[in-house]
């Protein structure tokens, strides 16, 4: 166990270094496994109403964790917004878990950066968290039954993102779900 949080804290202060940013809270960080079935996530929109992950059952969905004060965020987004625009009409969501922060400083960021897909507050950390987050960003791909397919953590780039879509977002017009 102490060796464990040793090497959570390690990581914690290492990753900033390698493209990500260091969450506040360590201890608690638990793996989630390639195949084992996404923790529901519930949290607020940033439009106001309750939003989990649940109720996209059937849609392949990137979570994506990240805050306003991380530059790594930052650089991703783009990214993230022209995959979202591509491909939503083919079943792709994206939910922008905003970590730490309050609604009002997000919103702002929002509108700056022209986000058009869900945007979520986890302001307690606890989602970041339950999904074994250790920095910033964490991207988490869960597939249309609801199953952990990808983790990414780190800015993820096109043609990562690209890849992971083309596994698990088949082409429906050829016949597959």
């Amino acid at each position: 166990m102490r060796r464990s949080r040793l090497l959570l804290t390690v990581l914690g202060f290492l990753l900033p270094v390698v493209g990500g940013c260091a969450v506040s809270d360590l201890t608690q960080v638990k793996t989630m496994d390639q195949g084992s079935p996404a923790p529901d996530l519930v949290l607020q929109s940033l439009d106001g109403p309750q939003v989990s992950l649940s109720q996209y059952k059937g849609s392949v969905v990137l979570i994506n964790f990240w805050a306003t004060w991380c530059p790594p965020c930052k650089e991703e987004i783009p990214t993230l917004e022209a995959a979202y625009r591509a491909h939503k009409d083919r079943g792709f969501v994206i939910l922008g878990v905003d970590v730490g922060e309050p609604g009002s400083v997000v919103r702002n960021f929002v509108k700056e950066m022209g986000i058009s897909y869900v945007v979520l507050l986890d302001e307690q950390e606890r989602m970041l968290v339950r999904y074994g987050g250790v920095g910033l960003p964490m991207s988490v791909l869960v597939d249309r039954d609801g199953i952990i397919r990808e983790r990414h953590i780190g800015v993820i780039s096109e043609a990562e993102l690209q890849k992971y879509l083309d596994k698990h977002l088949p082409d429906r017009q050829a016949g597959t779900p």
